[in-house]
């Protein structure tokens, strides 16, 4: 085999090489198997109604809690931790707490 078909090979099996593998890279996290390592899991290893049940619970009972800390105004303008209203600190920075208007109240202020 002449020398510059040897290196046309070479190049030609290096390419391909580099296209399996970035192949392999994009194609890979779409067969992955469904029971907690796949793309599309929403990080329940109980698929139960009873475990969604008290995920929907848990997470309507967080946005709850935003929307007082929100209304009171204590939600800390550091790190964003939505602090109990009667709160001068913020329970997760240590940050002094000023109870100031909602950003709502603010932005459609008069004279603005």
């Amino acid at each position: 085999m002449p020398r510059g078909d040897t290196f046309a090979l070479m190049e030609i099996i290096v390419i391909a090489i580099l296209g399996l593998a970035a192949l392999t890279a994009v194609a890979r996290p779409f067969f992955r198997t469904s029971n907690g390592t796949g793309p599309f899991d929403d990080g329940l290893a109980d698929d139960s109604p009873e475990a969604r049940a008290a995920a929907r619970a848990e997470l309507e009972s967080e946005i709850l809690r935003y929307r007082r800390a929100l209304r009171s105004g204590t939600v800390c303008t550091r790190c964003g931790q939505a602090n109990p209203g009667d709160s001068r600190y913020c329970a997760d920075c240590g940050r002094p707490l000023g109870k100031s208007r909602p950003p709502e109240a603010r932005s459609s202020a008069p004279g603005r």
